[in-house]
């Protein structure tokens, strides 16, 4: 594959090779639009800053604008920032920008990666800065000083969208730089519900949550007793080499 993807939060940025083709724009492109997540996500940051030169074909860049355009019905407040120097992406854009110029999407060309990245993340809460580790199939999510109930619903609906969920052996809920969630009990009883309802995909699943700060503990122990007729290993530890020694030994 001539493209990585990595994540802030459920946010993706996609990165290409220097030997990458407009076909694997495509490609990243279909992959991301048909995730069950899709609709939350808030930006895209696709970034060409390797590549020096693409041959691009007028249908391709018909294809991938009506991609788009679908993709934005589904997703109707969208940030997408492009980064590189390529000439045919900046060519490319003129017809793009018209042809989307009707939606609600909002979409800049960078030259630099970290322009992209602010403008993305500008104005964003810490809660919004969580990150995402990947261990084969198995994730790690680093939550910032704050959380929330709708943070965490987006990134399980993430998750429980990838097409490697059922795979997956461990979850890791790493709330250790966190002072405070903003749910209650009955917003925990939703993220349960929606767990069990997804556990009979994978039923060897552990899930370890990481906290020392006792109004957090608060909530784990609660979800704990929520998950506890599912088939989900649920457990709680106050550091993260403990957790990953209990999920990977």
């Amino acid at each position: 594959m001539a493209f990585k993807i990595s994540y802030y939060g459920i946010n993706p940025c996609v990165r290409f090779s220097k030997d990458s083709t407009f076909q694997d724009l495509i490609d990243a492109n279909t992959y991301l639009t048909t995730f069950s997540n899709y609709r939350f996500t808030e930006f895209e940051i696709w970034d060409f800053s390797l590549i020096d030169d693409m041959e691009i074909d007028e249908s391709m860049v018909e294809l991938a604008t009506a991609v788009d355009l679908g993709a934005s019905y589904e997703n109707q407040n969208l940030k997408v920032a492009y980064v590189g120097h390529v000439k045919e992406l900046e060519m490319l854009m003129s017809d793009y920008l018209e042809a989307l110029k009707n939606t609600n999407w909002e979409i800049r060309l960078f030259e630099e990666f970290k322009d992209a990245e602010k403008w993305c993340t500008r104005n964003k809460p810490e809660t919004s800065q969580n990150l995402f580790t990947w261990i084969d199939e198995n994730v790690i999510i680093t939550f910032g000083q704050t959380s929330s109930f709708d943070e965490i619903s987006k990134i399980n609906d993430f998750i429980h969208g990838l097409s490697t969920f059922d795979n997956m052996k461990f979850q890791i809920w790493d709330f250790s730089k966190t002072e405070k969630i903003h749910i209650d009990s009955e917003q925990l009883e939703i993220i349960s519900e929606l767990d069990k309802s997804v556990h009979h995909w994978n039923t060897q699943l552990k899930i370890a949550l990481i906290s020392d700060r006792e109004s957090i503990l608060e909530h784990f122990q609660e979800y704990a007793r929520l998950m506890a007729e599912a088939d989900w290993q649920v457990k709680i530890f106050s550091n993260l080499p403990e957790a990953m020694k209990w999920c990977n030994p």
